[in-house]
């Protein structure tokens, strides 16, 4: 397995009597896409399940074509959220040894906890690959947490599309979207943002960095937290092809 996701045992305190883990890669290579690519997991659990335990599942991108890609969406992979890795081995160490210590400061401690990062291809053709990336994770409190990155790239040089460069009149496009939240959120067009429980800076829409693209058109996601509280949950705006050919910038094809 590729020294990315490799990681050596870790010593557990005595009270972890349980340890498992599982690897394996799984190939994909569709004939239309534009560049080979396969995912290669990471299953790991650490306790006893029937009382109290850590769960890690990993699923990690690995590109052929392209060492540029790989390296951001890498990057993408170990900052996820506030935490900043320097390699899925030390995510690993460092989970398992703070749920040792909490295990260890609470023996009784009897809630299980699991952490989850994926990366997946929702995008793979006409010179283009959109990679997305999710985290999951639950260390006791109210609720889990959730994470989502959205990138776009160029298969030639790697380069990671803003989605402005694919929008002639971007303002434009922007107002547009605004609409379109609007009625999604069943807000008129004076209603006030803030005074309806969104947390748009100066009161002004904007269009998150976090997009995608697939067959229906592009799909603008806003974290939780993000633009909202925690009861609104994440909030994924779409622009249907049909309407985002008419704003699309003069070059850029899709199939």
């Amino acid at each position: 397995m590729n020294d990315f996701l490799r990681f050596t045992t870790i010593l557990v305190l005595s009270i972890l009597v349980a340890c498992q883990q599982e690897t394996g890669t799984s190939g994909e290579t569709p004939s239309s896409d534009t560049l080979s690519f396969d995912y290669q997991f990471v299953d790991k659990t650490v306790g006893d399940c029937e009382s109290s335990c850590l769960h890690i599942h990993l699923k990690s991108l690995r590109f052929a074509d392209s060492d540029l890609i790989q390296k951001q969406v890498d990057s993408l992979m170990l900052t996820i959220g506030t935490n900043n890795y320097g390699s899925l081995d030390a995510f690993i160490e460092e989970s398992v040894e703070e749920y040792a210590r909490l295990i260890e400061e609470i023996p009784m401690y009897d809630m299980p906890w699991e952490l989850e990062r994926m990366a997946v291809v929702n995008y793979n053709k006409a010179g283009f690959v959109g990679v997305s990336i999710s985290d999951y994770s639950f260390t006791g409190g109210a609720h889990p947490n959730n994470h989502h990155i959205h990138r776009l790239f160029t298969t030639d040089d790697g380069r990671m599309i803003p989605w402005q460069e694919l929008i002639s009149d971007a303002k434009a496009f922007t107002t547009y979207a605004e609409s379109v939240f609007r009625k999604n959120k069943s807000l008129s067009a004076d209603d006030s943002f803030e005074a309806e429980g969104y947390w748009f800076d100066n009161d002004t829409f904007y269009l998150p960095e976090n997009y995608m693209i697939d067959e229906n058109g592009i799909h603008f996601f806003y974290n939780t937290y993000e633009v909202a509280p925690y009861s609104e949950g994440a909030i994924l705006l779409s622009i249907d092809w049909e309407t985002f050919e008419r704003f699309k910038a003069k070059g850029i094809a899709f199939s």
